[in-house]
């Protein structure tokens, strides 16, 4: 599991993932209770949640650092936020390149929240 630290950001009381300059990931309102704004987070995204899109609201931006051709798949290894990612992806459809910014996105409910300090489960 991918684990990116982030710091929780409430607009209009939709709770954000926010990685700074790398840019914010959507939580979903059923996240709003156990979070406060400003609160030290650790958001945890499996390698096959994570797409590589076209950005806007609720992506993060990524630099390809690496890609592991697995046969079936490829795992393309990027950096966010001084942070290593890994994107599982098919085979089929172009690979990005090494050195690309790419924008990755997921779904809220691919998302697994953790407390900073206490690792404890959010959600």
């Amino acid at each position: 599991m991918n684990t990116l630290d982030a710091t929780v950001a409430l607009t209009n009381g939709e709770p954000w993932a926010d990685l700074g300059a790398a840019g914010r990931l959507r939580l979903g309102p059923a996240m709003v209770d156990p979070l406060v704004a400003g609160a030290t987070i650790v958001v945890g995204v499996r390698p096959e949640s994570l797409v590589v899109g076209a950005g806007g609201i609720g992506s993060i931006e990524a630099t390809v650092h690496t890609i592991e051709w697995l046969g079936h798949e490829r795992h393309v290894i990027c950096d966010v936020a001084d942070q290593k990612v890994v994107v599982r992806q098919p085979i089929d459809g172009a690979a990005p390149a090494i050195g690309e910014v790419v924008q990755l996105t997921t779904e809220p409910e691919h998302l697994h929240l953790f407390d900073a300090a206490t690792t404890e489960r959010l959600n």
